[in-house]
């Protein structure tokens, strides 16, 4: 099915629980959520440095250079998080950088090739929405002073443009407002770009690089209606494709790109009949979808991301539960790890 489809009926805007304040305890980040005065610690009390604790909303992408897939933070059951993974291809480890970015969901994450850091803009945390940009260096994060930003805002796009050298982010909105604007980030300052023709206001879509064309590719997400459309920006411009086959409309879907098998890989997503555990891929003309053998259960808001064993990385997600599982996409099929 092409097209935005259907009038969106329950309106899970951006953040699940906006009404609770987070903080986190130590260094691992493991999260509190206050409200009304008293204080309930998100178990397990000691986290684990091997596993993450599950979690929708968290942030996620490859670090090439050294050659770890990072995740940060998240929201469990209204806790919020901002603990620092990275994952090697085969295990997950707990990182312990001197600072950090304050607990936060729905964060825009992506890798910055040129300077060689992992980007972090805005998210949901501590009641309110944020704008601030972080940046990891490998060892810790470091907030960086921009003289101009994005409003606040969670669940936008947020993707590194390797033709164009800078990392590109669209929409996103907060529990009242929703954007369509699209920024640039080259390390030092954010920039807007006004292109001649623009999607429709948008939050929780699928946004990836397509190495092998040269253009980020959107697809989906939600505003008042919920969106099955396919779009791609090659640095000046945003084009509304139109494949002859599509995935239903949905927001909230993975997507990552394939190294390998140089295609766009989309999993997953909401509807307003449920969550969905459909997989396809993203050929630069038309989706096809795939039939894996073994797939992750029915889920939206959750990362993907190349890793280093050169498999597409998926982790966590909202369901019928908050999930803490990982998974990698071969190209035909995916392997729970």
């Amino acid at each position: 099915m092409t097209g935005r489809g259907i009038a969106f009926r329950r309106r899970w805007l951006l953040v699940a629980v906006p009404l609770l304040t987070v903080a986190a305890t130590g260094t691992a980040g493991v999260a509190e959520a206050r409200t009304g005065g008293a204080t309930a610690t998100v178990r397990p009390e000691q986290p684990r440095t091997d596993v993450p604790f599950p979690r929708g909303q968290a942030g996620l992408a490859y670090d090439e250079v050294r050659q770890v897939t990072l995740m940060f933070g998240g929201e469990f059951h209204g806790a919020i998080m901002n603990d620092t993974w990275a994952w090697n291809g085969t295990k997950w480890r707990l990182q312990f950088p001197a600072r950090s970015p304050t607990p936060r969901s729905g964060e825009g994450m992506a890798y910055d090739a040129a300077r060689r850091r992992v980007v972090i803009f805005g998210g949901f945390g501590g009641g309110r929405y944020l704008s601030d940009t972080w940046t990891w260096n490998g060892r810790t994060w470091t907030k960086r002073v921009t003289p101009s930003a994005p409003k606040p805002r969670a669940n936008m796009g947020l993707v590194w443009d390797a033709a164009r050298q800078v990392v590109v982010l669209f929409g996103g909105g907060t529990a009242t407002t929703i954007f369509n604007d699209t920024w640039t980030w080259d390390g030092t300052t954010w920039t807007r770009l006004l292109p001649a023709t623009s999607p429709p206001k948008r939050s929780d879509m699928g946004m990836v690089y397509d190495q092998a064309r040269q253009q980020v590719v959107m697809f989906g997400g939600q505003a008042f209606d919920f969106f099955g459309d396919t779009w791609t920006w090659d640095g000046t411009n945003w084009t509304e494709q139109q494949p002859s086959s599509s995935p239903m409309a949905r927001w909230g879907p993975g997507m990552g790109y394939d190294q390998v098998n140089q295609n766009v890989v989309l999993f997953g997503g909401n509807t307003a009949s449920g969550a969905l555990r459909d997989t396809w891929t993203w050929d630069g003309t038309n989706w096809s979808e795939r039939f894996p053998t073994s797939s992750p259960l029915a889920r939206f808001r959750f990362p993907m991301a190349w890793s280093s064993n050169n498999q597409v990385l998926l982790f966590g997600g909202n369901g019928v539960d908050v999930y803490g599982d990982t998974w990698t996409w071969d190209g035909s099929t995916w392997i729970q790890r």
